[in-house]
């Protein structure tokens, strides 16, 4: 079989030498060209075919404008298009020209719409923080997770129990705290686009949320108080004990006694007061003293 572009080329001579204009400009309202089907909606990996369908015999140039793109491309030549294992970027719109090499006469289809959706894969829950267990209080968050997932998707959340599984939230995300929410969660991914329906359910998550010990929430608030204290008073007495080193270095002697501390040497003698006597006869002034006995030389 030969290429599809010496396909291309063989066909697109055949016209020419016909006098087609390709693609074909005016479109004759004698004929009606069809696809089947009309709308398609796909998983990615799954195959595709497409029929251009008309009475008479005629050749097909399958054409291809992708989401990202404003040009129509050359994809396929006769009346099926068939793709396997369907690809994201495969989406987009669709149009095959019919034409009959011995005459002028031409018809070109409306626009299909191929949409290749992704698959929801790997569905599972994740709890962060991923500890066994968790005290009351304490937040614990679940996550719906998947590797790939459509546009269009419904999130929700199910608790197990004893008589049956019941929905608790819905979003992405679960946050638990509180004692009576432990248990065994599940998650739900939903997507529906026309015909193509997903349902998808991730395993079980065991939660465990426990009340806190009453010795627990005392002895904690024991430490948080001891740490206080010596954050308080540590800087105090501290502060007071450089207080009374300063002011013991800054005394003078002559404070010393009066403050009740002993000196290690003796305190000198004190001389005899002398007494001025006023007011005497002829201005006679006497004085008293006591002989040492001490001779001066």
């Amino acid at each position: 079989m030969l290429p599809i572009a010496t396909q291309l080329i063989a066909f697109w001579l055949s016209a020419k030498a016909a006098g087609a204009s390709f693609p074909p400009e005016s479109l004759p309202s004698s004929r009606e060209l069809r696809f089947n089907p009309e709308k398609l909606v796909v998983l990615v990996g799954k195959n595709v075919e497409m029929s251009c369908q008309l009475q008479s015999s005629l050749n097909f140039v399958w054409y291809h404008l992708a989401r990202s793109s404003d040009t129509y491309k050359t994809v396929s030549l006769g009346a099926t298009l068939v793709m396997n294992s369907a690809k994201l970027e495969d989406s987009g719109d669709y149009k095959c020209i019919a034409f009959n090499p011995n005459g002028n006469q031409s018809n070109l289809t409306t626009n299909v719409d191929l949409q290749v959706l992704e698959k929801i894969s790997f569905l599972s829950v994740v709890a962060h923080p991923s500890d066994l267990f968790v005290f009351e209080g304490y937040t614990i968050t679940l996550t719906c997770q998947a590797t790939t997932w459509p546009p269009i998707i419904t999130w929700s959340w199910y608790k197990s129990t004893e008589e049956g599984s019941s929905m608790v939230g819905l979003g992405k995300e679960l946050s638990l705290y509180r004692v009576e929410e432990s248990g065994v969660y599940y998650c739900r991914a939903n997507s529906t686009v026309l015909t193509i329906i997903q349902d998808e359910y991730s395993g079980n998550k065991t939660i465990h949320i426990i009340p806190k010990p009453a010795e627990m929430i005392l002895a904690l608030a024991a430490v948080i108080l001891v740490l206080l204290s010596l954050l308080f008073f540590v800087p105090v007495v501290f502060w007071l004990w450089r207080q009374q080193r300063q002011a013991t270095v800054n005394t003078p002697a002559s404070n010393v006694k009066q403050k009740g501390i002993k000196m290690p040497f003796p305190e000198p003698a004190k001389a005899p007061k002398c007494k001025k006597q006023l007011d005497t006869p002829n201005d006679v002034i006497y004085m008293n003293y006591k002989a040492s006995g001490e001779l001066l030389s």
